[in-house]
């Protein structure tokens, strides 16, 4: 039988408004799932169904099967107020990418992780911190109203305090050589030089020892209340539980209107000022700050690898796009963090009526902004110069709604707990004018800035 939609919709006390409090209650569950931005948290456990490829000729092919398959007929996932709801929450790594392009590949695979990895939840919740309500979407109402009292009781009666002693980590160390790493940039460069290509990202891999008390949930916690960013995830799954504190949306599409747009970011400045207070991330920097962000802005090299990753962008929605659709707002605006500035673009358009959610990944995945220009020839140059494969390190995390749209993120600033350490990867974009030193620099400031949360150095 063809699963429908039912939705419950609960006025929430003051007191408890904090989805991770909320969540709390479902952490001990199968398969639990947590994403939270800046007005939405959404989460469930308990899937009914799963999709784990290790090793898929096509996995983009067996994804969209596998999200046809759960999605209700006739009806809409969301509510009258436009509230998100999760389907299916999962992730692709960033090696589908590579699968699907038929890359060589030489790295070593030492996490193991799927190529992807989804689950299709019968209820899930939707906590809407603006409205102060909490949305519990389900096949039966009845599980959808036994979901929100399982929330609220857990919040209400055991609001989640994070202890800082069981979020410390150890030291970040690499997982290559500072002369390895600064020898791939310049054979990077010899590239670019030669014109193979435009722009490439380059990473490197980080990882920390775990005390016994560790517990990532706690990491998590505070790691977003410290660094608030728009695309949270937490996944606690099989081997290996993601904490994910993304800036960046991969892209977002909604299968009612058929407009997909996505944001790349391009373009890093450490913050000087209120570095340790996320309150301070939209206040006005004071005149020494300003100064430093009105030269980051006219850094032709900042500028020369926005304006190609935008135009690689653009010319991947208008491979899925009705034409002339495709347009570029808010080009290279300013956002703040807590501890870092970044250039952002919105790239968006219309998709045409023909193409389904699996023609839409196979065009546009993975993200530019992590891969360079043109795209599959900074893929090969990436596999050719990381000794480690990237994993679910820039894939992409995020959720199918009830009717096949979706909103991912890119994987960054998202680290991998397994087998008693942490993992955390971070890159920068090469383009013909970068120095070595300045982008080695670059990945251990982002490093850093992951690692340091207050209280739990």
């Amino acid at each position: 039988m063809t699963p429908s939609l039912r939705s419950v919709c609960i006025p929430l006390p003051r007191d408890c408004l904090d989805p991770y409090s909320l969540f709390a209650p479902l952490l001990d569950d199968r398969q639990p799932f947590l994403l939270d931005g800046e007005r939405f948290a959404l989460c469930g456990s308990r899937p009914i169904a799963e999709l784990v490829l290790d090793d898929c000729a096509d996995p983009i092919a067996e994804l969209e099967r596998f999200v046809t398959a759960h999605r209700p007929a006739g009806s809409t996932g969301r509510s009258e107020a436009g509230i998100p709801a999760a389907r299916i929450v999962g992730y692709l790594s960033y090696d589908v990418g590579a699968t699907l392009e038929r890359i060589p590949r030489h790295a070593a695979d030492d996490l193991g992780m799927p190529l992807l990895a989804f689950a299709a939840y019968s209820a899930s919740a939707t906590i809407d911190l603006e409205r102060g309500t909490l949305t519990c979407f389900a096949e039966r109402e009845v599980e959808a109203r036994t979901l929100a009292h399982r929330l609220i009781a857990g919040a209400t009666q055991r609001p989640f305090q994070p202890d800082r002693e069981r979020a410390r980590i150890g030291a970040l160390v690499p997982a290559i050589s500072r002369e390895r790493y600064l020898d791939s940039v310049c054979r990077a460069l010899e590239w670019i030089r030669d014109g193979d290509i435009y722009q490439v990202n380059l990473s490197q891999r980080f990882s920390a020892p775990l005390g016994a008390q560790f517990d990532p949930y706690h990491r998590y916690v505070i790691g977003r209340r410290a660094h608030p960013t728009a695309f949270g995830a937490y996944l606690p799954w099989g081997g290996h539980t993601i904490l994910s504190g993304s800036p960046e949306r991969f892209a977002r599409f909604d299968a009612l209107s058929r407009r997909i747009e996505t944001m790349p970011i391009k373009g890093t400045l450490r913050r000087r000022d209120r570095e340790d207070d996320p309150r301070g991330r939209d206040q006005e920097p004071s005149a020494d700050e300003a100064q430093r962000i009105d030269t980051f802005l006219r850094d032709a090299k900042e500028r020369a690898e926005h304006v190609m990753i935008v135009d690689l962008e653009r010319n991947d929605l208008g491979r899925v796009c009705r034409y002339g659709s495709v347009r570029v707002s808010d080009f290279c605006r300013l956002e703040r963090y807590s501890t870092l500035y970044h250039l952002v673009s919105t790239v968006e358009g219309t998709v045409r009526p023909s193409v389904g959610v699996g023609a839409i990944l196979r065009a546009t995945f993975p993200g530019g902004s992590i891969t360079g220009a043109p795209k599959i020839r900074a893929m090969q140059i990436i596999e050719a110069l990381e000794p480690i494969r990237r994993g679910l390190y820039t894939g992409s995390i995020g959720y199918f709604d009830w009717d096949l749209g979706f909103d991912f993120n890119i994987a960054i600033r998202t680290a991998i707990i397994h087998r008693g350490a942490l993992y955390l990867q971070v890159g920068g974009g090469i383009v013909a004018d970068s120095l070595p030193e300045r982008e080695l620099a670059e990945t251990l400031t982002k490093a850093e800035s992951w690692r340091c949360l207050p209280g739990c150095d």
